[in-house]
């Protein structure tokens, strides 16, 4: 994990990080973002909730205002802040790790797709959906991204992937 992370981690709250989780794993498993009223319900109700995510800011989580309702959203930073954050950090430095490689191989290569990295890293299917939710929220890890939310993902390779060390993982 990087310095910055581990600060960011050692500064959040053991309430932050359960809420946090809590909107990782609603999305995960619905496919959208938790609505907040269901968030307040799930984590001790608004007076409790808005607070504890207003110290975190609009670079880990915001509100997402719709006609009807309005969500809770991770930023990228939110999802490696997450009870799970470190497993997430591992599987992109594993994946980014792969498409070093790959590119070495195949320089002219600018896709794969989630069934290929499962297969090369060995990802359980539901390892496999997250690293694809992670990619596209992360932005910079591809520069086109499609079918995320299932194990039948696709990711452009990074114009710059080259400037990545070969020695990611060690």
């Amino acid at each position: 994990m990087t310095l910055f992370l581990e600060d960011l981690h050692s500064q959040i709250t053991n309430q932050q990080r359960t809420i946090l989780t809590t909107i990782w794993t609603y999305y995960c498993e619905h496919n959208e973002w938790i609505d907040i009223r269901l968030l307040h319900q799930r984590e001790g109700g608004k007076s409790v909730v808005r607070p504890a995510l207003e110290k975190l800011g609009g670079s880990i989580i915001f509100e997402q205002e719709y006609a009807t309702n309005t969500h809770y959203q991770l930023t990228f930073l939110g999802a490696l802040l997450t009870k799970k954050g470190e497993q997430h950090e591992q599987l992109l430095t594993e994946y980014l790790g792969y498409l070093v490689r790959l590119t070495q191989q195949e320089p002219l290569r600018d896709y794969v797709c989630g069934q290929e990295i499962a297969a090369e890293l060995k990802l359980t299917s539901e390892q496999n959906i997250v690293l694809g939710r992670l990619i596209y929220l992360g932005d910079i890890f591809s520069r086109s991204m499609g079918a995320y939310g299932t194990s039948e993902w696709d990711a452009g390779i990074p114009t710059d992937i080259e400037d990545l060390p070969t020695d990611l993982l060690t």
